[in-house]
Formats: C-alpha cells, structure tokens, sequence
C-alpha cells in the first residue's frame, strides 16, 4: 500500500509504528493470506507479536467492497462490484461472503481508481482483485491481489456469460474487450 500512497492512490496505510496509547484499533493480517483468513483486531502493536509476515492496518468503520478489473498494459476494465459481507467475532474478522453486484452504484468511481493502478503500476495483466472501503466519502484501497478472486464465483450469474467472454478472450488472445456488461442481478456468495 506504500507504492500507492506514494502514486497518489488513496490507499489505507500500512504501519510501521503503533504506540499502545493511540486512540485507533489496527487489524493485523498476514501478508500472504485469502478471504480474511487470520484477520484480528487490536488496541497496540505489542499484540501482534513483532511477527515479520503479518501486515498491520488502521481499522475503519465503513462501507467494505471489492471490484474485479481485467488488466493488459494501459488498459483496465471493471468486471465486478461486490460488497464484502463480514462478521466480528473474539476480536477476529471475518468474510463470511460477499454480495457480487452489491456496489454496482459504485462502478464510476471504480473505474477511474482502476485507471489511477493500470497508469501507475505497469506490467499487470490478467484478472485483478482490489480490496476497498470507504473512509469519509473517498474509496480507499485495502489490498490489491493479482490472482483470481472469490468474486469470480459470482460473476457469470450477476453479470451474464458474456463477463466470462472477456476473461476467456484476454488469457486467449490477449485482448480486452470493451463491450460494456450490464449487472443482471445481485448474487450473494457464502463461503465455508
């Protein structure tokens, strides 16, 4: 997240130091992790255990999405607009689904933050994941995965066939395709 802060992408910093007298809650997660696995929350630093893998946030109330993009060069296209459907328990944080489609009102400002990533980190390609939540009326980024996401299990039945095409069409011919898809409805996707 420090590469997109320092490209201007608003972006929910990472922390180095965290005092035990701070005001906030921070999350720690694990670097290499997928679906909130491990994610707790914390009132200091001294609770995560100077672990070296884990990555330690500010924690925030708001509005929690995802969007997926399909990516080649200086190009990107929105696939997805999901909100993220999660639950705190013992401190602990987790994604208990999400609701593909649920942030389509969002998809204006998604495309324009998808821009901001493929103008500023070149070299992305493929089916992209961004983590996101909103902080006093701006979209800030949580992650970015560049694999497949749990998002991909909702698509063809909130978006159609044809958002499939066009991740098909980019590994195939290595071409995005610009026709614009059209939410059919809202699918709720619950994980295990």
């Amino acid at each position: 997240m420090k590469y997109c802060l320092k490209k201007k992408i608003p972006a929910v910093k990472i922390e180095n130091k965290v005092t035990t007298n701070s005001n906030f809650s921070f999350i720690t997660k694990p670097i290499y992790g997928a679906g909130s696995e491990n994610v707790c929350i914390i009132k200091s630093k001294s609770k995560a255990k100077n672990n070296k893998h884990l990555i330690i946030q500010k924690y925030y109330e708001g509005i929690k999405g995802s969007f997926t993009m399909i990516c080649k060069g200086k190009s990107a296209e929105v696939l997805s607009c999901s909100e993220q459907i999660t639950d705190i328990k013992n401190k602990k944080i987790f994604q208990k689904g999400l609701i593909v489609g649920g942030l389509e009102k969002y998809r204006k400002d998604f495309q324009q933050i998808s821009k901001k990533i493929i103008t500023k980190f070149s070299g992305l390609f493929g089916f992209v994941g961004v983590d996101i939540i909103k902080i006093k009326d701006v979209w800030h980024i949580l992650e970015i995965n560049t694999r497949f996401t749990s998002s991909l299990m909702g698509i063809e039945k909130s978006y159609g066939y044809e958002a499939i095409k066009k991740i098909t069409n980019l590994y195939l011919n290595k071409k995005i395709d610009k026709k614009k898809i059209k939410l059919k409805k809202t699918t709720k996707v619950y994980f295990n």
